[in-house]
């Protein structure tokens, strides 16, 4: 497996976290009844995902050069982003780690009177925030010269890694919350481990698709339908590692929190994003390797 592609490997991946990350803050607001003493818990995910989006920002800023002459394709044809794009892009990356400093502003500022502080802004802001990374998602997949059903899984294939990697983030974090406050209802664990068992769910059936497809979404410069794919063992960590043991290490987990098993499930969630950050990043770098989405 090249190394070539790993700092765009590297920002996708943090992308994709990020994306997740405002997914779930939202759904938070929309479904869970967040207590006063837990919104520590949502400042503490605000404060985790904030500094992701100045680092991704700071890696293009730095390295959009670099990723011109990133040979991701077997036949010597780099990745070329044009100027207008680089400075789309630039201005994009800007805008969002913005819109991330505020909705930190304005979780910090909860129940302040003045301005930057209600529930509302800060949903708007994360509803904003999504929306822009789906933009450069879509800029920076069509720079990848592929169909738009190319570009369609790649955005798909994208936030399912996201919402996997961000859901175990989310419970892990959750159930570390019981420590703070031990009186906070079961409810909201059982949820998010629920929700992160459907979502790892997804990732298995796209999996399955994306190997019955074929399609390849970057032309790696070899013909992947005269190879077996069953073969390569990067393509099975991914599934073992990064889709099976995190469905069952999962299924525990929620298990553990209807019993009230608080602590057990924490530990299993952490076991859990262990997983899903090797997978995702094994994920994305099979798409350079192999040429499709897994």
């Amino acid at each position: 497996m090249s190394l070539e592609p790993l700092p765009l490997v590297v920002l996708l991946g943090m992308m994709q976290i990020i994306l997740g990350g405002y997914f779930f803050l939202s759904l938070i607001e929309n479904k869970l009844d967040a207590p006063r003493s837990s919104r520590g818990y949502i400042l503490t995910l605000t404060i985790t995902y904030f500094p992701f989006t100045v680092l991704s920002f700071l890696l293009f800023f730095s390295s959009y050069e670099n990723f011109q002459k990133i040979i991701m394709f077997a036949l010597n044809e780099p990745l070329i982003l044009n100027f207008t794009s680089v400075s789309i892009l630039e201005a994009l990356f800007a805008i969002m780690a913005i819109a991330s400093f505020l909705h930190f502003l304005c979780t910090w500022r909860f129940n302040s009177k003045k301005f930057l502080s209600s529930d509302k802004t800060r949903l708007k802001i994360s509803n904003f925030i999504i929306f822009i990374i789906i933009i450069i998602f879509l800029l920076l997949f069509k720079n990848f010269e592929t169909s738009w059903q190319g570009v369609l899984l790649l955005l798909i294939h994208s936030v399912i890694v996201g919402l996997f990697v961000s859901g175990a983030l989310t419970a892990m974090t959750w159930g570390h919350w019981y420590l703070v406050t031990p009186s906070l209802p079961k409810e909201p664990l059982e949820f998010l481990t629920k929700s992160l068992i459907m979502i790892i769910i997804l990732s298995c059936f796209f999996f399955v698709i994306g190997l019955a497809l074929n399609y390849k979404v970057v032309d790696i410069g070899i013909n992947t339908l005269g190879i077996n794919l069953v073969v390569n063992p990067a393509l099975w960590l991914r599934f073992m590692i990064g889709i099976f043991l995190p469905l069952i290490l999962t299924y525990f987990a929620y298990k553990a929190s209807k019993m009230n098993g608080m602590m057990s499930a924490t530990g299993l969630l952490y076991l859990v994003l262990g997983a899903a950050l090797a997978g995702s990043f094994l994920s994305n770098a099979l798409i350079f390797e192999i040429g499709i989405t897994t």
